[in-house]
């Protein structure tokens, strides 16, 4: 992952713009203060209270404030996700930053890293525990339903020496639902990868919309932290 990303000027300048309208949780503002029309302070207070539902918080995201939220994501045009981890206390927006070699690379103002190949996480960077690279199976293997996968992870350890993880995964369907991304309701179909190994197991679950655009999904990150929170909010 250490190849310089390819993205032109003009990508670049669209991002810088985006992201300047854009607030994340982790950045220190306080969105209870100043007026919420403000879309900085409208995002982080949006994304701040995302995370407070995902946490089990009995306070819901005001519906005004994400309906306007959702409409200045639309309008500025940009493919947007929303990531989230409890464990790690930890909500933002994300846009795209460039493509290399088929794997495409999500980041925040702050440059907080989010890489994906078909929609499947491969490395982050900015976590703090970080996933450095993975071998992991496509989109098309996930949206089967069905069949075995192996995955493979690679981790930095406390001497910056390579650790390896390795996975054995099963896929299966189960069922469907309707889920709520930012104040807008998708009926999706949900599967589950069950994986485990020598060092443990876990679970990852996506959900596909009906038009098998995967819409939101928990992918494993690094052992001892909940899964991170994938939500596709623009597409």
């Amino acid at each position: 992952m250490g190849a310089v990303l390819e993205m032109t000027p003009a990508r670049k300048l669209t991002c810088l713009a985006l992201f300047a309208v854009l607030a994340l949780a982790g950045c220190g503002n306080d969105p209870a203060a100043g007026d919420l029309s403000d879309p900085v302070k409208l995002a982080a207070a949006a994304v701040k209270a995302r995370i407070g539902k995902a946490a089990g918080a009995s306070d819901a995201p005001d519906p005004a404030m994400v309906a306007q939220l959702r409409a200045a994501l639309e309008k500025a045009g940009q493919p947007i996700l929303m990531v989230l981890s409890k464990t790690l206390n930890y909500a933002g927006l994300m846009a795209p930053y460039g493509v290399n070699g088929g794997v495409r690379t999500w980041a925040t103002e702050q440059y907080v890293t989010l890489s994906t190949r078909d929609d499947i996480v491969v490395a982050t960077r900015g976590f703090g525990p970080d996933m450095m690279s993975a071998i992991a199976p496509s989109l098309a293997q996930i949206a089967a339903g069905h069949g075995t996968v192996q995955r493979r992870y690679y981790y930095l350890d406390g001497a910056d020496q390579t650790q390896v993880f390795a996975f054995a995964c099963t896929i299966a369907p189960e069922g469907s639902e309707t889920i709520a991304i930012l104040g807008k309701a998708y009926v999706a179909n949900r599967i589950g990868e069950s994986c485990s190994g020598p060092s443990g197991s876990f679970k990852n679950q996506y959900w596909f919309d009906s038009r098998h655009i995967l819409r939101q999904s928990t992918q494993f990150l690094v052992p001892g932290v909940d899964d991170l929170l994938l939500q596709r909010v623009i597409d």
